[in-house]
């Protein structure tokens, strides 16, 4: 039997229902990812789902929330994708909904502290709603808003800035209709170059930061590019790789202090704030590869 429980824009509600029955019992059974863009004319949908909801699925993306040693703990369903042309999910969802299972099935499958699940739930709520306001985002200034307004509430730090790199090398911040052209010095535009997260704090001899480009501060400085991410098929770890002709299409970085991100005398991220990160370039790439502009005058 699966316990089904209605998330957002649906009637709260909880459902049993049996193991073989619907999209979400296919998906269990076979323990792979399914789209269906027509549901209502698949035999496998159950219709009495809906009637029990209230509610009308028009499309549906589900995807199980399995171990690196094929052990299914559950399913994770999105219905009824938001855009403004109708169409169903695609495979940047899939990749999208990949991270966000990942997550999912290594805090149900490590039973990791209560305090641990709530910051990582949390973090992943700042996330979607981020994804979701993004389609409404047309240029730059609002994206480089909503960039830095979520980067701030998911790591909690009011130190943050979200470069964005043209084609001519150039680096930009935009905000608040002004436009600041940023020198190519510093850990920013190391990323930018190098195409990787790069972790350091400012007054520890990193050879790489600049006052003039990077954030002031003495505390610990995460930068990351803004990209795409190229994910390994039916790699249940996660991983991904970078072509050397990606575009880098902005870099962030911030700066944090709290104890659930970095250790005193270790800064590495937690696999959980890497995957956070992850998400966040894999929604903002998306945003650019529709709306990117080609050339900044």
């Amino acid at each position: 039997m699966l316990v089904v429980n209605s998330g957002e824009g649906i009637k709260k509600s909880e459902l049993k229902v049996p193991i073989d029955r619907g999209i979400v019992g296919a998906c269990f059974v076979s323990g792979k990812r399914i789209i269906v863009d027509e549901p209502y004319n698949d035999e496998r949908f159950n219709k009495e789902v809906d009637r029990k909801l209230g509610f009308k699925t028009r499309n549906i993306l589900c995807m199980p929330l399995i171990d690196k040693d094929g052990v299914i703990y559950g399913v994770i369903q999105s219905i009824n994708k938001k855009t403004l042309s109708m169409v169903g999910f695609n495979r940047d969802d899939e990749e999208l909904m990949e991270i966000f299972s990942l997550q999912a099935t290594s805090i149900l499958k490590n039973s990791i502290n209560s305090n641990d699940n709530f910051q990582y739930i949390s973090r992943m709520k700042h996330l979607i709603d981020y994804n979701i306001k993004l389609d409404g985002v047309k240029i730059l200034d609002e994206l480089t808003q909503l960039a830095e307004d979520v980067l701030m509430a998911i790591f909690n730090t009011n130190s943050v800035q979200f470069i964005i790199c043209s084609e001519t090398d150039s680096l930009y911040h935009y905000r608040q209709h002004h436009i600041e052209k940023k020198k190519n010095l510093g850990i920013i535009y190391h990323v930018y170059q190098e195409k990787k997260i790069f972790k350091c704090y400012s007054n520890y001899g990193c050879d790489f930061y600049n006052i003039l480009t990077d954030i002031d501060t003495d505390s610990l400085l995460v930068t990351f590019p803004i990209l795409n991410l190229n994910y390994n098929e039916n790699d249940y770890n996660n991983t991904y790789y970078i072509k050397n002709n990606d575009i880098v299409y902005a870099v962030a970085q911030f700066t944090y202090t709290g104890k659930h991100l970095l250790g005193s005398s270790n800064i590495n991220l937690k696999d959980s704030e890497t995957n956070i990160i992850n998400f966040f370039i894999k929604v903002t790439s998306i945003w650019f590869k529709n709306y990117y502009i080609k050339s900044i005058n």
